[in-house]
């Protein structure tokens, strides 16, 4: 992907644009050729940052070498400081972030694609709802547990999304 956006940069001639938005999912990296694309054409860029890199390298056992992990992170901070503007999805992120770069960066939240609540009025349950990827990088495990050693049991837990751990899931709920 980012050989050939790199290659396709030179072929585009600049039509009124007026911001490059990048929905940076992993790799962050993918980045890299709307950074290039901003400064060539001197257009503002927008990353809506939605993984932490390198943690997320590191979380999912993929990669555990302190060197290599500063090597990245290096990169990362340079995607974070060529970006014209930096969104996060969470507070945590923009924490986590703020600390690596002296940066103004925004929460955005992933918005909702539909209202979940299931709630009713003489319903005394504790509504928890977890909606996005189930992957690796969720832990499913964790949430399994966690729900597992909830005493009151008076709750009811939403699960709405998709990936490659959902069957684990599954298995793991029945």
């Amino acid at each position: 992907f980012i050989f050939w956006s790199l290659i396709g940069i030179f072929s585009f001639k600049k039509k009124n644009i007026d911001i490059i938005f990048v929905y940076a999912t992993s790799p962050i990296f993918q980045a890299i050729p709307a950074i290039i694309f901003s400064k060539l054409f001197r257009v503002p860029l927008v990353l809506w940052v939605q993984d932490l890199w390198p943690f997320v390298l590191k979380d999912l056992n993929m990669l555990s070498n302190k060197f290599f992990l500063k090597i990245i992170n290096f990169f990362v901070n340079l995607v974070y400081k060529f970006s014209d503007h930096v969104f996060v999805q969470s507070y945590s992120f923009r924490k986590i972030i703020s600390k690596q770069v002296n940066k103004k960066i925004e929460v955005l939240f992933n918005p909702e694609i539909q209202n979940f609540s299931s709630r009713k009025k003489n319903n005394k349950k504790f509504i928890i709802t977890y909606s996005g990827n189930l992957g690796k990088g969720q832990s499913i495990d964790c949430l399994i547990n966690a729900v597992s050693r909830i005493k009151d049991k008076n709750f009811i837990l939403n699960i709405f999304g998709d990936g490659s751990e959902k069957e684990k899931l599954l298995k793991l709920i029945k």
